[in-house]
């Protein structure tokens, strides 16, 4: 959810962490960069449509 998030509209990082579950964003940018590889921004950069 959260990768389809950064892609489609565009939303703020604590929104996005709310939204799947984190009440931290920074602890939600630590587990996507884990399971992505990269952080959200660069995440959104990249594969925005």
């Amino acid at each position: 959810m959260t990768a389809g998030t950064l892609r489609g509209r565009r939303f703020g990082k604590f929104s996005i962490a709310r939204q799947v579950g984190y009440s931290d964003p920074g602890a939600c940018r630590k587990v996507f960069l884990r399971i992505a590889g990269l952080p959200p921004g660069e995440y959104r950069q990249r594969f925005r449509g």
